[in-house]
């Protein structure tokens, strides 16, 4: 007769711990899910920093607009001005 009782799948394992695999599994899980959390959170935060740089760059964007915007009317209101003082200018001459 041969003596089988420690061969084979049924075999109860222990780590040198002494917490069997379930155990360890078990640990794994949460810190599993702990490092799932944090990646979203840095996923979001991510996603929210670039959201921020869209719209840091369209504003300025904006802002250089604006400028050439009031550039424009600014150099119009001029020749506008200037056109004004040659007329009346040449009115009196003719005049």
């Amino acid at each position: 007769m041969e003596d089988k009782s420690n061969v084979g799948p049924s075999t109860n394992i222990t780590r040198s711990n002494g917490a069997s695999p379930s155990a360890g599994t078990a640990k794994c899980k949460s810190s599993n899910s702990a490092t799932r959390g944090e990646s979203e959170l840095r996923k979001q935060l991510l996603h929210d920093s670039n959201e921020m740089d869209k719209s840091e760059k369209a504003r300025f964007e904006l802002e250089e607009r604006v400028n050439l915007f009031e550039d424009a009317l600014r150099h119009r209101n001029e020749a506008m001005c200037d056109k004004e003082i040659y007329s009346n200018s040449t009115e009196v001459e003719i005049g």
